[in-house]
C-alpha cells in the first residue's frame, strides 16, 4: 500500500482545455497556453558568507522548490515569482473626511494618555483586518466594503489626532499597517533544470550578490559581558531581497541560523555574525549619594564601562547603556554628566534611541588593551524629585508600555 501510494501520488494526471481561436490572418501565428497548478511553489533560503577582513558580504540566494503537479518538468526554463494570483491589485479608494460640531462638546478621549494608546491600538487591528480583506478580495463589493472599513478605522484615527490635546498626546497615536504584501520579484534562472514531481522539497541556486557591508562590533554590558559582530548591509543588488531563513558563516566558519526580512533595492539592513570571544565588558555602579535640598531629594549615580580587547587589531565598537527617562516631567528631573564621552553622532540613533535614554559610544578600541590597558567609559546621571514622593516599580501596564517602545525601536535597528 505504501508503495501504491507513491506510484499514485507522482502519476501524470491528464487535462483537457477548450481554447477558441479567432485567426485574422494567413500568417503563421504562435499560440502560448498559461495556466495555473496549485501544489508548485518555491521559497527563498539565503548562505550569508563574511570575513572579517573584508568589506562585503556575499550572498547566495537558493529557492526551496515543491513541486507535485503530477508531471516531471524536464529541461524546462524556470522563473521564480513571488507573485500571488489570489491577490487583489486594486487600490483602496479614500473617502471625504468629515467633522459635526455641537452646542455641547464631549471629549470621550480625554482620560489619561495610554487611552488614547489602547484605542490607538484597537484601530491599528481593524485597519489591518480590512486591508488583508481587501488584498483577498474578489468581487467588487468585497473590494468596496473592505476599502470602506480601512476608511472607517483611519476615520476614528483622525478623530484622535483632532481630540488630543496636545504634541505629548500627540506621540501615542502611531498606527501601522503590518501586512505581508511587498514588491513582486522575478527571478530568471540562466539555465534550464530538471524538476521530477514528487514530495521531497529540492533546492535549486537561483543568484549570488555581493554587497557592501559595514561590519563592527556591539556591547550591551548591561545585559551581558560578551561583544557581538554585527554588520550593516546594503541591498546593492538589482532585486528586492525576500523574506527568508538564512545559513550565517563568519571566516569560513557556520556560526548561526537567522533570518530576513523583506528588504529594498538601496536599504541598509542588519545581520549578526556572532560572538567575539576576545572582547569582553563590564559594567559597574561605582558611587551613588543620597541628599535633601530644600523640598526636593537628589540622588546621583556614578558608571564605569570597563572595554578590553585581547585581539592584536583595533576593533570598531558601540557600546550601549541607558539611564531612566522621565515619564512625568513636572514631578521628577533626570540630568545627565558624560564627563567628556561624547555620545554617537549617528543620525539614527539622535533620532529614535537617544531621546528614550539610550545612550551609546562609537569607539576605536586598540588591540591587545586589557587589564591596566583597558579603556575606561565613566559618566553619572542625576535624578531629581520631591522629597515626599517614592520611586516605585513599573506597574504590569507599565511594562506592556516599555516592551512596545522596545519592539519599535527594535525594528528601526534591524531595517534602515
Amino acid at each position: 500500500m505504501r508503495k501504491r501510494s507513491q506510484l499514485t501520488s507522482t502519476s501524470p494526471k491528464d487535462f483537457e482545455a477548450s481554447i477558441f481561436l479567432e485567426k485574422l490572418g494567413p500568417q503563421k501565428t504562435t499560440l502560448k497556453i498559461y495556466y495555473l497548478v496549485n501544489q508548485a511553489g518555491w521559497s527563498p533560503v539565503y548562505n550569508f558568507y563574511a570575513k572579517q577582513s573584508e568589506k562585503t558580504v556575499k550572498v547566495e540566494l537558493n529557492a526551496h522548490i515543491q513541486q507535485l503537479s503530477g508531471e516531471n518538468w524536464d529541461g524546462v526554463k524556470i522563473i521564480l515569482s513571488n507573485a500571488t494570483p489570489a491577490l487583489s491589485a486594486v487600490a483602496p479608494g479614500l473617502s471625504p473626511f468629515r467633522l459635526s460640531l455641537s452646542s455641547s462638546p464631549t471629549n470621550q478621549y480625554n482620560d489619561l494618555p495610554h487611552d488614547l494608546k489602547s484605542a490607538t491600538q484597537g484601530i491599528s487591528k481593524k485597519m489591518n483586518e480590512a486591508y488583508n480583506r481587501q488584498l483577498t478580495a474578489q468581487s467588487l463589493q468585497e473590494t468596496e466594503e473592505s476599502s470602506w472599513a480601512m476608511n472607517d478605522a483611519a476615520n476614528q484615527f483622525q478623530n484622535l489626532e483632532i481630540l488630543a490635546k496636545g504634541i505629548d498626546d500627540l506621540s501615542y497615536l502611531t498606527k501601522e499597517v503590518t501586512s505581508k504584501s511587498i514588491p513582486i520579484v522575478n527571478f530568471q534562472l540562466k539555465n534550464t533544470v530538471s524538476l521530477p514531481s514528487r514530495r521531497e522539497q529540492q533546492m535549486l541556486r537561483v543568484e549570488k550578490y555581493e554587497l557592501p557591508t559595514e561590519f563592527y562590533h556591539v556591547a550591551t554590558p548591561l545585559l551581558t559581558p560578551y561583544v557581538f559582530r554585527e554588520g550593516e548591509i546594503e541591498n546593492s543588488s538589482t532585486e528586492v531581497l525576500l523574506e527568508g531563513p538564512v545559513n550565517v558563516y563568519m571566516n569560513e566558519q557556520f556560526v548561526r541560523k537567522g533570518e530576513i526580512p523583506n528588504v529594498a533595492k538601496g536599504q541598509i539592513f542588519l545581520m549578526g555574525f556572532g560572538i567575539n570571544s576576545q572582547m569582553r565588558t563590564k559594567r559597574e555602579l561605582v558611587d551613588k549619594k543620597e541628599k535633601i535640598l530644600g523640598g526636593n531629594k537628589e540622588i546621583n549615580f556614578g558608571i564605569r564601562i570597563t572595554l578590553e580587547n585581547y585581539n592584536k587589531e583595533k576593533i570598531p565598537l558601540r557600546i550601549l547603556d541607558r539611564i531612566p527617562v522621565e515619564d512625568e516631567k513636572e514631578n521628577i528631573r533626570v540630568t545627565l554628566d558624560l564627563k567628556g564621552n561624547s555620545l554617537s553622532r549617528d543620525e539614527l540613533y539622535e533620532r529614535y534611541q537617544k531621546p528614550k535614554g539610550i545612550l551609546r559610544w562609537d569607539v576605536e578600541l586598540l588591540g591587545e588593551s586589557s587589564g591596566a590597558k583597558s579603556k575606561l567609559i565613566e559618566y553619572s546621571y542625576k535624578m531629581e524629585f520631591d522629597k515626599n514622593f517614592t520611586i516605585i516599580f513599573p506597574t504590569s501596564q507599565k511594562v506592556e508600555e516599555m516592551k512596545s517602545e522596545f519592539l519599535e525601536l527594535e525594528k528601526s535597528r534591524y531595517k534602515r
